[in-house]
């Protein structure tokens, strides 16, 4: 009898291993604080080619061919801690991406019941240059729960305003 359920409960430890996960709202959530830096191909996009390959693990992609990169650092904020918010009261918080403390570009996102949506972006807030982008519909940027294989689609349009 110990044998039979040490089996049952290898069987299920081991299908736990093997089960595709779901991502959540919880588990998506950026973290406060988080932040990393990035390089962006500066070079034409519509020239740029990767082949993918086949979906599933251990996927590589080279991009060594691409050699004009912008870098800049991403840092997850607080909402109420980026300039111009009452343009974005909706925003739960916002992305700063700065390539150089002068220049930095502030994302508002918003999480509504199972999406984490894109609200618009702020650059220059208060100044001269101010460029204030807004979704007329959130712009759709992860849809959960989600599984390996999920997909939706979204549409979106928005605004610019130059002030």
């Amino acid at each position: 009898m110990k044998n039979v359920l040490f089996t049952i409960l290898l069987f299920s430890i081991s299908l736990i291993g093997y089960s595709q996960p779901t991502l959540t709202i919880d588990s998506q959530s950026p973290v406060i604080g988080t932040s990393f830096e990035a390089a962006v191909v500066s070079e034409n996009f519509d020239s740029l080619i990767v082949d993918i390959g086949t979906s599933g693990p251990d996927q590589f992609w080279d991009f060594s061919q691409y050699t004009d990169f912008n870098t800049g650092q991403f840092t997850f904020i607080e909402a109420t801690e980026a300039p111009c918010l009452d343009s974005f009261p909706d925003a739960n918080f916002a992305l700063a991406i700065s390539q150089n403390a002068a220049d930095t570009l502030f994302v508002y996102y918003g999480i509504q019941e199972d999406t984490i949506a894109r609200l618009g972006t702020v650059s220059g807030c208060g100044t001269d240059s101010e460029l204030i982008n807004y979704f007329s519909q959130p712009e759709k940027y992860y849809q959960l729960p989600a599984t390996f294989g999920s997909s939706y689609n979204f549409s979106s349009t928005n605004q610019t305003i130059f002030n």
